[in-house]
Order: C-alpha cells, then sequence, then structure tokens
C-alpha cells in the first residue's frame, strides 16, 4: 500500500468514526426535546406558565425537533458515504496483493481478514472490478468504396455509444458486451450498417467502404 492510500485510510477512518458517533447526538438531542415539551405541556395545565408561552415554546421544541431529524439524515448520509470509501480503500488494497484469482475466494479472504459482512465485500469488489471485464471495443476505419480514401468526421454508432471518425477515417468505441447493429453515417454517403458481436476485454474490428 502506498502513502497515498494510508493517508487516505487515516483520514477517512478518522471521519468514519467520527460520524459514527455522531449519529448518536441527534437522537439523544430528540428524546431531550420531546421530553421538554411534555414538561412544558404539563406545567401549562398546572397554571405555572401562560398558555401562549407555553404554546411557543413547544412550537420552537417541535422545530428544533424538525432539524434535529434533519441533522439525523445528514450525518447517517455522512456516515454511509465515509464508511463506503473507507471500506472500498481496504478491500482494493488487499485484492491487489491477493494470489486468488476466484471472486468467490477473494470476498472470503477479504471477508476473513476484515470486519466488513460479505454483502458489502461482495458489492464493493464487483464495482472494483467490473471496469475491468465489463467493457469491449469495437474499432475501424471508414473508407470511400470507389477510391479507399479514408472519411474522416463519419458518425458511427453501436446501441447508445456514437464516435466520429478522426482524419484517417479511424473510429473507436467503448461499450458493454452484447450484439450491436453498428451504423456509419457520412455526407453524401448511404448509411452502412453491421450486426456486430462484442464479448468483454475483447476488441473487434469492422472496417466501412461507403459507396
Amino acid at each position: 500500500m502506498d502513502d497515498v492510500d494510508n493517508i487516505l485510510i487515516k483520514s477517512y477512518e478518522t471521519k468514519f468514526l467520527r460520524y459514527s458517533n455522531s449519529v448518536l447526538f441527534p437522537l439523544y438531542s430528540g428524546v431531550l426535546i420531546f421530553t421538554g415539551a411534555i414538561v412544558v405541556f404539563l406545567l401549562s395545565q398546572t397554571n405555572f406558565i401562560t398558555p401562549i408561552f407555553s404554546f411557543v415554546t413547544i412550537l420552537v421544541l417541535i422545530l428544533l425537533y424538525l432539524a434535529v431529524g434533519v441533522l439525523t439524515l445528514y450525518f447517517k448520509a455522512k456516515y454511509e458515504e465515509y464508511s463506503r470509501k473507507f471500506k472500498t480503500i481496504i478491500i482494493k488494497d488487499i485484492a491487489a496483493s491477493s494470489s486468488n484469482t476466484s471472486f468467490d475466494e477473494l470476498v472470503e479472504e477479504i471477508t476473513d481478514k476484515t470486519f466488513f459482512n460479505k454483502e458489502d465485500v461482495q458489492t464493493i469488489l464487483f464495482r472494483l472490478l467490473i471496469p475491468s471485464v465489463q467493457t469491449g471495443t469495437i474499432t475501424g476505419t471508414v473508407t470511400n468504396a470507389s477510391s479507399g480514401a479514408p472519411i474522416a468526421d463519419t458518425i458511427v454508432t453501436a446501441g447508445s455509444k456514437t464516435a466520429t471518425t478522426n482524419s484517417n477515417g479511424n473510429y473507436i468505441i467503448s461499450i458493454a458486451p452484447g450484439t450491436y447493429t453498428v451504423m456509419a453515417s457520412a455526407k453524401g454517403f448511404v448509411n452502412s450498417t453491421a450486426s456486430v458481436i462484442v464479448t468483454a476485454g475483447a476488441t473487434i474490428t469492422h472496417n466501412f467502404a461507403m459507396a
């Protein structure tokens, strides 16, 4: 683990623990405010304080209680955010140094070495691994069928992905695995289409000769 990761862990660990403890503060505050409202109400019934004062006081306490509710949601969100970041750094480091190649074995190893529950480990590890295994590439060159010259600024689409050819007629699209209809469209030429099967981690080359 490099110095940057060490610094991040210390930072996130501090915030993780601080917000973890702070989650209880709004809860205790809410209990105290609610208790205060009950006391004010009971005192108003004994004519110890005026009804108007009682009403205003209870209204203020209710507003404070609502504010505490908002703070509770804020601290909870922060707690979850720092918790996720802290866990991600730890899981990333263990996964990088592990000799296990099986996803399930890696999950078991990380779970054994940390206090994280298995479901969290699976979710975070999957998100860390998905960029390297979940995309393929479609690439190729678009040329004039008559002269063989490259056609620049051709729009090539595959699913929701779009690319534009450069001055050499080359294009490249990174996309999730699947079967796609790839279409090349250039001004002055008839649209050209092709069916392409994309697999994870692979590069598929398809050239278009447009008439």
